[in-house]
């Protein structure tokens, strides 16, 4: 078995966000699975083909039974022998537990044995104690959001092979075939004047040069690239920093030939020479084919 990888063991308290670490985790470029039964993580380990030999690994351990607190106790230590293991605990106020059980309406672990919500939680916490004093790293998630935990675990497990990407789509449409969805910011440029109406023009998208001299040497064109420019460069690395993984900018025209093309373009263009850390620039049109 390799001892070089890093096995990452994720348990807790239910609705305390394990869940959420290892989606936060898989983000990061950890190979992840949740809801292992224990039995299962030896069998796991020993396999011989990628990525089990040359990934870490994280893996959602859910306890319920009593005699799964020794045989993970066990288990634990026989790990530790073997390669480098990392135990994080996550926790909660009981409060915050109890708000986020009654919010999903999902039943809680515990309440065969304990019909009341607030009972169910305590009998866990008192259950799973013998594990989170053996964690090397408790995450109190009481007053955090999952983006803020995914932050608390890039900083642990940060490596240049996990560094996180925030993938940037620029996507041109025509208002005219339907908004363009999802998007998580929309910008009109049907201010901007229209080489449809010049003939010669009219059968070219904003790709061909002709059309990109006409758009861009419009004063207002010029102005609102940099101004996109301008907003684009500080507002990445801020979403960036709140942990954000894809951001989807539409920009918008007529009929998503010619104005709205050479915009996104252009602005791909103008954020890619930025070379902004982490961040990853793609262009793409969605109705320029329909010409």
């Amino acid at each position: 078995m390799e001892t070089q990888r890093r096995l990452i063991l994720i348990t807790g308290f239910s609705g305390a966000g394990i869940r959420s670490a290892i989606n936060c985790l898989a983000d990061l470029g950890v190979h992840c699975i949740d809801h292992l039964p224990l039995h299962l993580v030896q069998p796991l380990l020993a396999m011989k083909t990628a990525p089990f030999i040359d990934k870490d690994i994280a893996l959602g351990l859910h306890l319920y039974e009593l005699e799964e607190i020794s045989t993970f106790l066990q288990l634990l230590h026989e790990l530790d022998s073997q390669l480098e293991v990392d135990l994080v605990f996550l926790t909660a106020e009981v409060d915050t537990l109890l708000a986020r059980f009654e919010a999903n309406r999902r039943r809680h672990p515990f309440a065969a044995t304990n019909p009341n919500l607030t009972d169910a939680i305590q009998a866990e916490i008192k259950f799973l104690h013998p594990i989170q004093r053996v964690a090397k790293l408790v995450i109190e998630t009481t007053n955090i959001s999952p983006s803020e935990l995914g932050r608390v675990l890039e900083q642990r497990y940060f490596s240049s092979s996990l560094q996180r990407t925030l993938f940037v789509s620029i996507k041109s449409f025509g208002f005219k075939h339907g908004m363009l969805k999802p998007a998580d910011m929309i910008f009109d440029v049907r201010f901007l004047r229209n080489p449809f109406f010049t003939l010669k023009l009219r059968n070219q998208s904003g790709l061909d040069k002709e059309v990109r001299d006409f758009v861009l040497t419009d004063p207002k064109a010029i102005h609102f690239l940099q101004e996109l420019e301008r907003l684009h460069t500080w507002l990445l690395p801020q979403y960036y920093e709140e942990g954000k993984h894809f951001l989807r900018i539409g920009i918008g025209c007529t009929g998503g030939q010619h104005r709205s093309v050479c915009i996104a373009e252009e602005l791909g263009f103008r954020l890619r020479e930025k070379k902004l850390p982490n961040i990853r620039i793609d262009v793409s049109h969605r109705d320029r084919a329909s010409l």
